[in-house]
């Protein structure tokens, strides 16, 4: 009867179903909850992990997400270079102790973390860019404050495990490849990469006991299906017997129903199961002739003797295969037109609006892949690749270290970063290590050393274990090829080479007869540098001499161009040319004008005056211009994004013969909907109050939270637009009304924040009022 209901009550919205007064009679209460906690935490330099401080102590703030010690700039005075305490004072919501499990997450810790809540330890982790969490349900207070402490200490005294670490505390301390030498640790990149803190997002969370723990969407346009895998943990005490349902919405409606599935799981364990079903006509993501970023959600509900539990995941339908040595991407042949960056080397190329018109300038340019160089992007970046259509390449970065010790974190690494990330359409390929075993005689080993070659297979059995959808590459390997003579057997999805010389086509064939490339796998070349140009980093130096400034470009524009023009019709898979957003804009742009980019003239550093230090995401505190560092223009909406000099120019027009005399598309106008509700109290900003959104209109999200800032203002980023219900409590006080969320416009809305709605939530007098700022 109760699912008769929900099939007769056809006008009865979603959320109704949802809504706390329906849910009691039908099924228990939904207990998955989530408080997004980012924001200005307190700071200080710490002694060791050890030795808490007194609250007293804290004098600094920083930003979380956020590094303790930037790479643009100085040390923060009274903070650390190397090790440096946390503290936040947050509640539990008092109606989350019902029978659920409260976690607290970490998005990431660079590159060591301890963790304390109430002064009790809850466990350490080593390693950045991999997820963690403890569950703190028998430790927290709930309806009252809780104060966590996180003690987080940097790569340069911190290994991979705690033997390891126990002996690197014994080598000199500026002595960092000493330290790495010992054990190197997972995803350990040099300094220049560092960005040590806790740099990505912090969440409270709540779950049933018997919950959704997991959820993988497999799409095949081969097969023309969709599976789904699903993973459901028991960390109660008892046999559950529950009954789960997938069900893949766009925009509101229900697109494809999937078979229910009965199953029991035991108590402590984790059970997973996979379903399918055809699908004949799904709305392919990709761009131009190979779809559009159209995304799904499945929605998974879990139903069961007093328990009840729904998760949401975004996934877009697309698939790329290789046959012999071409890419196939959705059915057609894939030319990949790339570019590699230093995605993460600087604080500001990490934030949402960055990225944002990062996506929207390569695009301009032509660009249809981007590959992070030897080191994982921040998960900011494939959201927005979901959303704008921009295909990535992001790279574990193992270690690739052949001893004991670091094969088991390699192995770590891969399995667990792959399934962090393995549900966003835009990575198609997934890269090991960039370089680890290369052509020129390998970054770390020798280059014909088998034991390497075992650290790169081990990383990609752990991806096709984890994944099994995308295609795995090794970063300039083609030495790799010979594994065979040594009694290796290492298939490859793609034949990834380095080469450098002029004519590059030339180098190619040397390299292909040298490791016997076969055509058996797509040959890919995942770095072009060009002419080694180097120009002064004084733009009024160049602009005394535009003639040589442009002579001196056109070298790297005219090697690009033959390059990529000799590349296409050898036949092979794509290729990337190196750092062309460092390139391309800034220098000459004809033979009588040189141009500095769009902060050009400007004066100091430019601060970034973000609307909330409040929500999901890295909000850099200032931003760089000039040489290399200021290309993008994401904060003045009187200048322009890009200045093109010779070499953008170039690239542009050469990917453009290669499609065919046409442009690519640009990315989607549309952006995700962002808006900011303030709350006050009388007059007063509530401070660190909770702020929740509920959808009102079937959109494919659970109930959300997010701690407000010092203002009072939370900032949330949402999937989809419409109604929400907006409520907080505030000194006992509580209230809610509904408020609006819009698709945002890059032609319309200006920067950086012209996307972003703002409300105020007002609490007097026992009454809420909403207005729109």
């Amino acid at each position: 009867m109760r699912r008769l209901n929900f099939l007769v009550l056809g006008t009865v919205s979603i959320l109704t179903l949802f809504s706390p007064a329906y849910t009691r009679e039908i099924a228990p209460a939904l207990q998955r909850g989530e408080i997004c906690l980012n924001g200005e935490w307190q700071a200080m330099a710490a002694a060791d992990e050890n030795t808490l401080p007194e609250p007293a102590e804290f004098k600094k703030r920083l930003p979380v997400p956020g590094v303790f010690r930037p790479r643009h700039g100085e040390e923060i005075p009274g903070i650390s270079a190397n090790k440096v305490w946390y503290r936040l004072q947050f509640p539990v919501p008092a109606k989350w102790q019902d029978g659920r499990r409260v976690f607290i997450k970490f998005r990431s810790v660079d590159h060591y973390g301890k963790v304390y809540l109430n002064r009790k330890p809850l466990g350490e982790h080593y390693g950045p860019r991999l997820p963690f969490e403890f569950d703190i349900t028998e430790r927290c207070l709930f309806g009252t404050p809780n104060e966590l402490l996180v003690y987080v200490e940097d790569q340069s005294r911190t290994i991979s495990t705690p033997e390891a670490r126990e002996k690197a505390l014994a080598a000199p301390w500026g002595d960092w490849k000493k330290r790495r030498a010992i054990a190197r640790a997972p995803n350990d990149y040099p300094p220049r990469e560092h960005m040590p803190g806790l740099n990505e997002d912090v969440y409270l969370r709540s779950a049933a006991a018997v919950h959704i723990s997991d959820v993988f969407a497999k799409p095949s346009v081969r097969n023309k299906e969709l599976a789904v895998q699903v993973w459901v943990t028991n960390s109660g005490t008892k046999r559950a017997k529950v009954t789960v349902r997938n069900d893949v919405y766009l925009e509101g409606g229900v697109a494809l129903s999937l078979p229910t599935k009965k199953i029991k799981v035991p108590a402590g364990e984790t059970v997973d199961f996979i379903v399918s079903k055809k699908w004949s006509d799904p709305k392919l993501w990709g761009y131009g002739e190979y779809g559009s970023a159209t995304l799904y959600f499945v929605r998974t509900e879990l139903k069961g003797k007093a328990v009840r539990d729904t998760e949401f995941t975004r996934f877009g339908f697309r698939e790329l295969w290789a046959e012999g040595k071409d890419f196939y991407f959705n059915g057609r042949k894939w030319f990949i037109q790339g570019d590699c960056d230093d995605a993460e080397r600087y604080l500001s190329k990490i934030s949402r609006p960055y990225v944002v018109r990062y996506f929207q300038v390569e695009r301009m340019h032509n660009i249809n892949n981007i590959r992070a160089g030897g080191h994982p992007l921040d998960p900011g970046w494939f959201v927005l690749g979901d959303e704008m259509g921009m295909t990535l390449q992001p790279c574990l970065a193992i270690s690739a270290f052949p001893n004991p010790t670091n094969r088991k974190n390699d192995a770590h690494l891969a399995a667990e970063y792959t399934k962090s990330i393995r549900n966003h359409p835009s990575i198609l390929i997934i890269n090991t290590n960039g370089e680890a075993a290369s052509q020129g005689g390998g970054a770390i080993s020798p280059g014909n050393d088998p034991e390497v070659w075992m650290s790169l297979k081990l990383a990609q059995d752990q991806v096709k274990k984890h994944d099994g959808t995308r295609l795995v590459c090794h970063d300039g390997s083609p030495r790799i090829m010979l594994a065979k003579k040594f009694g290796l057997e290492f298939p490859l999805d793609i034949w990834d080479i380095h080469p450098y010389g002029d004519p590059l086509v030339t180098s190619l064939r040397r390299h292909m007869q040298t490791f016997d490339y076969d055509d058996s796998a797509p040959c890919l070349l995942g770095e072009v540098v060009g002419k080694k140009v180097h120009l002064p980093k004084d733009i009024n130096i160049l602009k005394e001499y535009p003639e040589d400034t442009y002579r001196i470009q056109m070298l790297t524009a005219n090697y690009w161009t033959e390059t990529i023009r000799d590349m296409k019709a050898e036949g092979i898979g794509g290729l990337r040319v190196l750092t062309l957003m460092t390139r391309a804009y800034w220098g000459a742009s004809s033979p009588t004008e040189v141009v500095g980019g769009p902060y050009d003239g400007i004066k100091g550093p430019l601060p970034v005056l973000w609307p909330s230090h409040s929500g999901t995401g890295l909000k850099a505190y200032s931003h760089i211009w000039g040489y290399k560092y200021g290309c993008i223009n994401f904060l003045l909406p009187d200048r322009p994004i890009v200045i093109p000099n010779v070499v953008g120019q170039a690239v542009k027009e050469a990917f453009r013969k290669t499609n065919g005399g046409k442009d690519l598309p640009p990315v989607p106008d549309r952006r995700a909907p962002e808006l900011i509700v303030s709350v006050t109290s009388g007059s007063e900003p509530a401070a660190n109050a909770y702020v929740y959104l509920e959808p009102l209109d079937g959109q494919a999200t659970n109930v959300r939270g997010v701690m407000a800032d010092a203002d009072g203002k939370a900032w949330f980023v949402l999937k989809e637009p419409g109604r929400y219900r907006a409520y907080c409590t505030v000194a006992d006080k509580q209230g809610s009304t509904e408020i609006a969320a819009r698709w945002g416009s890059l032609e319309k809305d200006k920067m950086p924040w012209g996307h972003v709605d703002r409300f105020t939530l007002a609490v007097g007098s026992g009454k809420f009022n909403m207005k729109k700022e």
